[in-house]
């Protein structure tokens, strides 16, 4: 029985040792107050609109898609029914 409480008091101090918290100083982080030039806006202006178009045509082409998978249900169904099969 001593050997098991001596294990035990072993592994209860290995994680008091790992609990420990870390102590760090907070930094404060300054305000960086700064304008942003036409040009700069302009750009953001552009990649803005790239992915919104690139964001649209995911759109379109998943409902191209979503369109085509339900023509081709029917297609089946229309098939089973010609031929009799009953799913």
């Amino acid at each position: 029985m001593e050997n098991s409480d001596r294990k035990n008091e072993g592994k209860q101090n290995k994680k008091t040792d790992v609990e420990k918290p870390i102590n760090r100083k907070k930094m404060s982080v300054p305000d960086f107050h700064f304008s942003v030039s036409e040009d700069n806006k302009r750009i953001l202006d552009y990649f803005k609109t790239l992915e919104r178009e690139k964001r649209e045509r995911q759109i379109s082409h998943f409902n191209r898609l979503e369109r085509r998978r339900e023509c081709i249900h029917r297609g089946i169904k229309k098939l089973k029914t010609y031929f009799g099969i009953k799913s």
